[in-house]
């Protein structure tokens, strides 16, 4: 058994309906294909989406992505400067 993905969306083929007596694989996208078999695919359960289920993108604003670039430059000047005063003999 050889498990084929959606080409229009690349989600898992399932086993569907027979159309004419041959087997189909569909796509929860509405492609539909046929199977030489569905012989070996299983559905243990399947997964329910609810209202809370969602996906949350965290992003800095441009404010605190400066703020942190200013922070970095501001460290790494420090560092070159403590660097350089270790290298040269105090007068």
């Amino acid at each position: 058994m050889n498990i084929q993905f959606c080409p229009k969306c690349g989600s898992l083929l399932r086993p569907g309906k027979t159309k004419d007596g041959k087997p189909q694989l569909k796509c929860s996208c509405g492609y539909k294909s046929s199977a030489k078999q569905t012989e070996g695919y299983k559905v243990k359960f399947p997964i329910r989406h609810t209202e809370r289920d969602y996906i949350v993108v965290v992003e800095e604003d441009e404010e605190e992505k400066k703020k942190k670039k200013r922070e970095i430059d501001e460290d790494e000047r420090q560092e070159m400067l403590e660097l350089m005063l270790d290298h040269f003999p105090e007068d």
